[in-house]
């Protein structure tokens, strides 16, 4: 646009000069011609800018990690009077994504569209705004330019990707404690293992009415318990003061493992719960659907997971297949991991960032925890 302008003024001044040395009618109607073009070009550009549309779309609204699809963009141009240079940039600020996109310079005729597709890639787990930035129009003579900011982006979902895992060394319901959670009893109606006396938080599907017709009292049955397995998944979605290059690669990381075991833990037909730092209910429990669903668009929080994690383990009531996700081994985490060992809890620990060799080596000494580094998923 420098040049156009620079075109333009040295064509007005020789124009003045030629008017100057030699006046007549033709010089005098070159000059004002010239003088009247950029108004002239102002003024058309201006009417254009406000009859053209922009459409965006993606093949898919929601992806797995490293999953390629295609992104498609659409001008039209509504009006009688052509775009002759357009400029679009597209917004992708986030290192998240991988596109092979460059800013785009062409004209459209009237009532023309022109297409741009082009491939996207998904780096890291998370929910992406992505779509044109801005749209540049220059009028014909190349001296103005109207940027447009492009509101309207299109949300793109990242799902984490699944590892799969050879074995965790999970407690199950014929080993440990009886008393561990890992043994809470459903009951098994069809039988019945002894009679009481009734308690009105039984129920009627409980009263046994043949006895209690001959005792001419309510008699209970007792039903036979069956086992239950299940595991509780603690983890650590507090936001980080790394750099955005090694932040985004460490979030990935933790809920890619966290989506592993969860698929681990229902593979082998355990109980699940889902424990992480956000709002009042911090606990969930449900199908692997369900808290994969979850763990995909949590969102990492200015909270303190070691007070979290002490504040959990005072709760706790009964021992439990404890896996717990944690950034990096502080002194707090460090005790408490201790004391869930100390109470009965089987516990396997993933930490993700380098931590003291001698405090690992403690740590893979103390029964019933398991220490891993989030690279020994590959190897589980």
């Amino acid at each position: 646009m420098l040049r156009n302008r620079l075109a333009y003024g040295m064509t007005v001044i020789v124009l003045m000069l030629l008017v100057f040395v030699y006046e007549h009618t033709m010089t005098y109607m070159a000059l004002y011609a010239v003088l009247l073009l950029p108004l002239l070009s102002f003024v058309l550009t201006i009417a254009t800018r406000k009859n053209f549309t922009v459409t965006e779309s993606l093949s898919q609204n929601s992806v797995l990690k490293g999953q390629t699809i295609s992104y498609l963009f659409d001008v039209k141009n509504n009006s009688f009077l052509p775009c002759t240079s357009v400029q679009v940039c597209f917004s992708d600020k986030t290192a998240a994504i991988e596109t092979e996109f460059v800013d785009k310079f062409f004209s459209i005729m009237p009532f023309k569209n022109y297409q741009v597709t082009f491939d996207l890639t998904a780096k890291y787990r998370g929910t992406y705004e992505i779509g044109v930035g801005s749209i540049i129009l220059y009028d014909f003579l190349g001296l103005f330019s109207f940027k447009q900011l492009h509101e309207e982006k299109i949300t793109l979902n990242v799902l984490p990707s699944i590892v799969s895992l050879g074995a965790l060394p999970l407690d199950s319901s014929n080993q440990g404690n009886n008393m561990s959670k890992n043994f809470n009893q459903d009951e098994d109606y069809s039988v019945i293992s002894d009679l009481r006396k009734y308690h009105p938080s039984d129920g009627y599907k409980k009263i046994h009415w043949k006895m209690s017709a001959r005792k001419n009292e309510l008699v209970s049955k007792n039903f036979q318990g069956t086992h239950k397995n299940s595991v509780t998944v603690l983890l650590d979605n507090s936001v980080t003061n790394l750099p955005p290059e090694q932040k985004m690669p460490l979030e990935d990381s933790i809920m890619e493992a966290c989506v592993s075991v969860l698929n681990y833990v229902h593979n082998n037909m355990y109980t699940m719960s889902l424990y992480y730092m956000s709002g009042p209910e911090q606990g969930e429990e449900g199908d692997f659907d369900y808290l994969y669903h979850i763990a995909s668009k949590l969102q990492f929080v200015d909270t303190s997971f070691q007070d979290f994690f002490y504040n959990y383990s005072k709760m706790q009531v009964d021992t439990d297949n404890l896996v717990v996700f944690v950034q990096s081994i502080t002194d707090n985490v460090f005790s408490t991991l201790q004391a869930l060992t100390m109470f009965g809890n089987n516990v396997i620990l993933f930490y993700f960032q380098e931590e003291d060799t001698e405090k690992i080596a403690y740590l893979r000494e103390l029964k019933r925890l398991s220490c891993f580094s989030f690279k020994d998923l590959a190897v589980l």
